[in-house]
């Protein structure tokens, strides 16, 4: 697993922007992504989806449910897991990006 020296620690996770929101909607099919929804004022609520795509390797999908469990750990617990793969993601994930994903 030497090809995820890019996956960071989940702090300040629901507090700051990740991307830039130009990036918004950007995903590559050889790749995993996690992508947290937060709802409210404290006390919050999440939404942690991890997406799949086409091309990408199981290894990968392995990781992403892992670390999107982390992250549920690290809200306490307090987050709906989604799972959504590339070409059938749904209505409430593609809303997140006004139905428009890259």
């Amino acid at each position: 697993m030497d090809d995820y020296e890019n996956i960071t620690d989940f702090e300040g996770a629901g507090t700051k922007e990740a991307i830039p929101s130009n990036e918004y909607g950007q995903f590559d099919e050889t790749l995993t992504y996690i992508c947290l929804q937060t709802h409210g004022k404290p006390p919050q609520s999440w939404d942690v989806y991890f997406w799949l795509g086409a091309e990408s390797a199981t290894d990968r999908h392995c990781l992403a449910a892992l670390k999107a469990t982390e992250l549920d750990k690290y809200l306490k617990y307090r987050s709906n897991m989604h799972r959504e793969v590339q070409d059938h993601e749904s209505a409430a994930f593609l809303a997140m990006f006004k139905g428009q994903i890259r």
